[in-house]
C-alpha cells in the first residue's frame, strides 16, 4: 500500500493530466457515437441560448468528468488507507515498544525489536528507522529522515514522542505508555466517529437516487404526455411547454452538481477533508451516467409512464 506524497510539482502534472483526460475522454466519445457538433445545442428563444440537448454530448460530459477524477481519487484512496493504517496500528506499536522497554531494552533496540514482528506500514517505517541507525545517524535524525518526512499528522506526532521518549531516560516507558493510552482514544474515537456518520453519508447516496427517480417520474408521466397533448391540439395553458429533451438535459446537469457537491460533502463528513471527496463524486457521477444511459432509455422502450397515461 504505497503513500504517494503530493509536491507542488506533482500536483501539478497530476492537475494537468486529468484536464488532458477530460478533453481527450470527451472527443474520443463523441467520435465514438458519431456525434455531430449542430445536435449538440438548441436555441431557446425565451431564454435567449444555446443549451446542449445532445445526449451523446451530456453522457460524454459527464464520462469525460469521471475520467478526469479517476488519478485524484485513486491517489486519494491509496493516501487515506495508507494513513488509516498507520492510525490503527499506532496504539499497538507504543505498547509494544512501552514493553520492550519495560523489559529491559533500550529504545532503538526496542524499535528494531518491534518493527521485525509486523505491525504493517509502521512495522516497515521503524525498520527503516533502526536501518539508517545501523548505517551511523543518530536516533533523533534516522526517526526525522524516516517518520517526519511524511505530511502525515500522526506521524509527525509520533516522530516528536519518540525523541521526547529517548531523551527523557529514566521515564521513557511512562512517555511510551501514555502515549499508546493516548493513541487508543484517538482511534476509538476517531473509528465511532466514521460509524456514526456513514448512515449521513448513505442518505447523500440516497438523496441522489430519489431525485433521479423523481426526474424521471415528472418527465415520463408528465412533461411527455403534456407535450404530445400540445402536438395534437393547441392548448394556450401548455404553450409555454418546451422541448422534452431540454427537461432531460436539466435533469441531468443538475444531478451532475448535485453528484459534485454530494460528494465533497461525504469526504468532509467521513474523513474531515473535501480532498478525500473525489472517490464519493466518482461513484455518484458512475450512478448519474448508469441511469441516463441504461436505465431511462429502457423506461422509455417499455413505455411504462406513457402507455399508462394514454389509457386513462
Amino acid at each position: 500500500m504505497p503513500y504517494i506524497y503530493m509536491t507542488k510539482t506533482r500536483k501539478i502534472l497530476l492537475a494537468g493530466s486529468s484536464v488532458s483526460l477530460w478533453f481527450i475522454s470527451l472527443v474520443v466519445y463523441l467520435m465514438a457515437t458519431k456525434t455531430s457538433p449542430k445536435e449538440i445545442f438548441y436555441y431557446v428563444p425565451r431564454a435567449g441560448i444555446y443549451f446542449p440537448i445532445s445526449e451523446n454530448f451530456n453522457i460524454g460530459v459527464l464520462l469525460a468528468t469521471f475520467t478526469a477524477l479517476i488519478p485524484y481519487a485513486v491517489v486519494s484512496f491509496f493516501n487515506d488507507r495508507y494513513v488509516d493504517d498507520i492510525e490503527r496500528t499506532l496504539p499497538d506499536v507504543f505498547k509494544a515498544l512501552a514493553e520492550g522497554v519495560q523489559a529491559g531494552l533500550t529504545l532503538p533496540y526496542a524499535i528494531r525489536d518491534v518493527g521485525r514482528r509486523g505491525y504493517g506500514v509502521m512495522g516497515r517505517l521503524l525498520n527503516m528507522v533502526a536501518a539508517r541507525m545501523a548505517l551511523g545517524l543518530s536516533f533523533e535524525n534516522a526517526v526525522d529522515a524516516t517518520l517526519a518526512k511524511y505530511e502525515i499528522p500522526s506521524l509527525k506526532r509520533a516522530a516528536r514522542i519518540l525523541k521526547i521518549a529517548y531523551e527523557s531516560g529514566g521515564r521513557t516507558f511512562e512517555v511510551l505508555d501514555t502515549a499508546a493510552k493516548v493513541y487508543g482514544l484517538l482511534w476509538s474515537y476517531t473509528y465511532e466517529r466514521r460509524t456514526s456518520i456513514r448512515q449521513y453519508v448513505m442518505t447523500i447516496y440516497v438523496s441522489l437516487l430519489v431525485f433521479l427517480m423523481i426526474g424521471m417520474v415528472l418527465i415520463e408521466a408528465f412533461f411527455k404526455p403534456l407535450a404530445m397533448l400540445q402536438k395534437t391540439q393547441s392548448i394556450p395553458i401548455f404553450r409555454g411547454l418546451m422541448e422534452i429533451l431540454i427537461y432531460k438535459a436539466v435533469l441531468l446537469y443538475t444531478a451532475f452538481i448535485e453528484a459534485l457537491f454530494g460528494g465533497l460533502i461525504a469526504g468532509k463528513m467521513s474523513r474531515g477533508s473535501i480532498r478525500s471527496g473525489a472517490l464519493h463524486i466518482a461513484v455518484q457521477l458512475l450512478i448519474v451516467i448508469a441511469f441516463f444511459a441504461f436505465v431511462l432509455p429502457n423506461v422509455e422502450k417499455i413505455g411504462l409512464f406513457p402507455t399508462a397515461i394514454s389509457r386513462t
